[in-house]
């Protein structure tokens, strides 16, 4: 259990380098979703391919929830940190399934749709 929980940091420190947050969005429910997919897959057992599948089926699941939900008082913040919890462990189960993903989930929802903002800001 304690190789899963540090594989989970791991993963979500090396996601993190390469991760811009959308504007005035709070990270609960992102990075640290597919980082807790991470983890849990790694309990599971999964290889590298099964890791990669549970990972990708899991970001259909991303939240991003404003800050300004916080400054106004609003407490469902809280739902997408506990939501990862959920996904950490429905993601594993779905690849085991034969779920399938988009190749490029992860990245399309971490980092391409930044890029295509800024163009269209352009």
């Amino acid at each position: 259990m304690l190789e899963a929980v540090l594989f989970g940091y791991e993963v979500a420190g090396r996601l993190s380098k390469g991760f811009t947050p959308r504007a005035l969005s709070h990270p609960n429910g992102q990075i640290s979703l597919l980082a807790a997919v991470a983890a849990t897959s790694r309990l599971y057992g999964l290889d590298a391919k099964g890791l990669s599948l549970a990972m990708r089926i899991a970001t259909t699941a991303l939240m991003t929830p404003s800050y300004t939900s916080t400054a106004a008082g609003g407490s469902a913040l809280n739902l997408p940190a506990g939501m990862s919890g959920v996904v950490a462990a429905l993601a594993p189960e779905m690849a085991l399934a034969g779920y399938c993903a988009q190749d490029d989930a992860i990245e399309e929802a971490l980092v391409n749709w930044w890029a295509r903002s800024l163009k269209r800001q352009v």
